[in-house]
């Protein structure tokens, strides 16, 4: 197991600088920008969904679940091939930054990368720096952990075949294994021409409902919750605290490991009093400002080990 873990949400890759073709949107932002490249897709949607989605987007994914399911595979494919073509530029994004300067102090090898996001900037920023990418593992000597607890834009099912135009509603899931692309044309290719499936990525709505090979990530959240209760530290960046989903939260409270946090303050602070009975440090509310405040936090605690 991993000594420290890192959890991403929607706010890291927000604002880690240096992406391209876009700045990566949070979640109220995710819509109008699907909207706008995809009008075939998100855009047909009802109108009356319009205002729903822009106000709260997990609860208009909600609504498209259980009225509109059988669209979900279109919906879900298009928001993969945006979500996929997201990247570093020119190597001086915060990822960049971070990955760098744990491998300039040794440290690499001591961290878990978890993620919520489906998007694969962390994944890229260590391939520009000759690491390849563990998925479902801890990682060996030349390749990083990056275990994406709510799935990925580039993962698909190597086990089951679905042609083009086949749907499917709500309820209905795919098992089998997951084969990961890290070619961002291939990862179009197969979402446009040659894969009824969209990738494996949970619906982002309340529940986190899993369809295309459903244990691999909850077996992936389950290995996750056992290292992050024998860590020593867990540090959460861009993420706000979400009590309803336990599968991520319940396993943070619980640990005894010192949690560091970057994101929403006063969202941190409820959640902590509420939840939280060990040591807990807010860092700052960006993840640009407290970059260089996180380091010197971990260099000091690492030093006391």
């Amino acid at each position: 197991m991993k000594a420290h873990v890192i959890l991403f949400g929607a706010g890291a890759s927000f604002g880690a600088g240096d992406i391209i073709p876009e700045m990566p949107p949070l979640g109220n932002q995710l819509y109008s920008r699907l909207k706008h490249f995809f009008p075939a897709s998100w855009g047909r949607l009802p109108k009356e969904m319009d205002v729903i989605f822009s106000a709260d987007f997990e609860k208009g994914m909600g609504i498209v679940y259980e009225k509109y399911s059988q669209v979900i595979a279109p919906l879900m494919k298009d928001m993969a091939i945006y979500l996929i073509q997201l990247r570093p530029y020119s190597y001086e994004s915060l990822y960049d930054l971070l990955v760098k300067r744990l491998i300039k102090l040794k440290l690499l090898d001591s961290f878990l990368f978890s993620t919520l996001n489906y998007d694969c900037i962390l994944e890229f920023c260590l391939l520009n720096q000759n690491r390849k990418i563990s998925y479902w593992n801890y990682g060996t000597e030349d390749s990083v952990p990056v275990w994406k607890l709510h799935g990925s834009a580039n993962w698909f099912s190597k086990d089951i075949e679905a042609s083009e135009g086949v749907t499917f509603t709500k309820g209905v899931t795919f098992e089998g294994g997951l084969k990961a692309h890290l070619d961002t044309n291939e990862v179009i290719e197969k979402c446009i021409v040659n894969q009824g499936l969209y990738p494996s990525m949970c619906l982002f709505m309340r529940g986190k409902p899993i369809q295309i090979a459903p244990s691999i990530i909850m077996d992936q959240q389950k290995k996750w919750s056992e290292t992050v209760a024998a860590a020593k530290t867990m540090t959460c960046i861009g993420i706000n605290p979400l009590p309803e989903d336990s599968h991520i939260w319940e396993p943070i409270a619980r640990t005894k490991a010192k949690l560091y946090f970057i994101g929403n303050k006063t969202a941190f602070n409820d959640w902590a009093q509420e939840f939280r009975g060990e040591e807990c440090i807010f860092i700052e509310s960006y993840f640009n400002t407290g970059f260089n405040k996180l380091f010197k936090e971990w260099q000091n605690e690492i030093k006391r080990d």
